[in-house]
């Protein structure tokens, strides 16, 4: 593995340093004048110059085998994110560490708390995407919609319908759509008969919950009973 700078705020390297606590060695270790030195220099910046905290640069040390040990999500994504070049682009589909370092460098609103599962999930619906396709080539920019467009928000609103779906009775239902029309089309589409899309059309009282973070569709739904 490459020997990389790896560049790390304060609060970065104290959390991948107590996530590493149980190792006897790794890459990120820093004796009592070296810790004294860099949060000196820190006070310093920001109480003479006015200046944020500068990043110390841990040089040439790479991000394996500390990233395997690390813990919380956070860790491993502030370890890829330093680990990323623009070389890596070549393998950035097939590697973990480098897609996890690529999307986090390249994208916008990236949560830092993303773990390596969910990590794992997109990159496999971003390759099925990709496989899908006869395009040979995927630049920068075409990777980044992609996931732009695979990680969007599915925000809808949730009507919560009653009088419908009677049986001596009114029965309800709850729909996850972005417009009464599209929440109507979804409903015809799963009670196909005439009976229940005119009842729909003159009966149904909508209660509506806006900016819902669901895919659309059916939610649940209770016929009238007896």
């Amino acid at each position: 593995m490459s020997r990389r700078n790896v560049w790390l705020k304060f609060d970065e390297w104290e959390l991948i340093c107590n996530e590493l606590s149980d190792q006897k060695y790794h890459s990120f270790k820093l004796n009592s004048h070296e810790l004294k030195e860099w949060k000196e220099t820190t006070k310093r910046r920001k109480e003479v110059w006015n200046l944020s905290e500068e990043p110390k640069c841990f040089q040439r040390v790479g991000i394996y085998p500390e990233v395997e040990y690390v813990r919380s999500a956070r860790a491993l994504n502030i370890l890829c994110r330093e680990d990323w070049r623009e070389q890596d682009i070549y393998n950035v589909m097939r590697t973990p560490h480098s897609f996890i370092g690529f999307i986090i460098n390249y994208c916008d609103d990236v949560n830092m708390d993303t773990t390596f599962d969910e990590w794992e999930e997109i990159r496999k619906n971003m390759r099925n995407a990709i496989d899908a396709t006869d395009q040979r080539y995927w630049s920068y920019s075409d990777l980044i919609s992609l996931y732009t467009n695979s990680n969007k928000k599915s925000i809808m609103n949730l009507y919560i319908i009653n009088d419908v779906l009677t049986d001596y009775t009114s029965g309800m239902i709850v729909i996850a759509a972005e417009s009464k029309e599209q929440c109507r089309e979804l409903f015809v589409e799963e009670f196909s008969d005439e009976y229940h899309a005119d009842e729909f059309d003159r009966f149904a009282k909508f209660t509506v919950i806006e900016g819902v973070n669901h895919p659309a569709g059916i939610v649940d739904y209770v016929y009238g009973g007896g």
